[in-house]
């Protein structure tokens, strides 16, 4: 699924933070990128896949297996299954 929801699509760039684990310590990244995005995320909002030539792509920061933690701000959770 996307990051996105329909209520994202009014704003013309979204501010997205994630964490990523290297070298044993936790790092974050944040970056702006405009719809779509281009991600792919799973239930706890881990980055599954980046679509080749999407923004994300693109902008280059964020990558598979980083965690969105938020989105404008608003801190994402993990979705129930």
């Amino acid at each position: 699924s996307d990051v996105c929801s329909s209520d994202l699509r009014s704003k013309q760039f979204h501010t997205i933070m994630a964490r990523r684990i290297e070298e044993d310590i936790f790092v974050s990244v944040t970056t702006e990128l405009a719809l779509p995005m281009g991600l792919g995320v799973d239930e706890a909002n881990v980055i599954t896949h980046v679509v080749e030539g999407g923004n994300a792509h693109k902008d280059g920061l964020l990558q598979r297996e980083d965690r969105v933690v938020s989105v404008d701000g608003i801190e994402v959770r993990a979705r129930s299954q």
